[in-house]
């Protein structure tokens, strides 16, 4: 996201706020500038970047359909309101180790329900780890094809894919990239 905010402040010279430019470059959020480095927040810079991106629009090429899918924002907040400080899908481990485990596909599991899983027809592959004691007694068990989180991980391939998608159109239109 921030790539394409500077890419759309060089291309139509959209300035920044006193004190900023393309090599100090910054957002605006939450009625103040803020160093882009130091903004991580989801929401503020998709709120900058449309805000931006808005203004500029009627400029940019038509060779490209430049519509933004609506529901990229409800997506956005929902990872945003997961993550307001955007490291938990970034680091392997945060300050807060429960959250941490919700979102690895590697979830602690019951045996009983593993085995009644596996033993249903209408089930997928079990794909578990059983860790046993010395006297083979089943110690832990865990799934290794969980479905954590998963509108938020459906979020955050739909938001990565638009990005990736539209990043790609930004560097070939509005960038002498070749």
């Amino acid at each position: 996201m921030k790539s394409l905010i500077v890419i759309l402040h060089k291309k139509y010279q959209v300035p920044f706020g006193d004190g900023f430019n393309l090599e100090k470059p910054a957002v605006f959020a939450n009625g103040k500038w803020k160093l882009m480095s130091n903004t991580h927040n989801l929401t503020d810079l998709y709120t900058y970047f449309i805000s931006v991106f808005d203004s500029v629009s009627a400029q940019m090429p038509t060779s490209t359909n430049w519509t933004i899918d609506p529901k990229l924002k409800s997506k956005i907040n929902l990872i945003n309101g997961y993550d307001p400080n955007s490291t938990y899908f970034r680091y392997p481990s945060t300050l807060d180790a429960k959250r941490d485990s919700m979102k690895s596909e590697v979830q602690p599991t019951d045996i009983e329900e593993t085995i009644a899983r596996a033993n249903s027809s209408d089930s997928p592959a079990v794909k578990c780890v059983v860790l046993l004691d010395r006297n083979d007694q089943v110690v832990e068990t865990y799934d290794l094809a969980s479905n954590a989180i998963p509108d938020v991980r459906s979020a955050l391939d739909y938001t990565v894919n638009f990005l990736h998608d539209i990043h790609c159109a930004f560097l070939g239109e509005l960038t002498n990239w070749t």
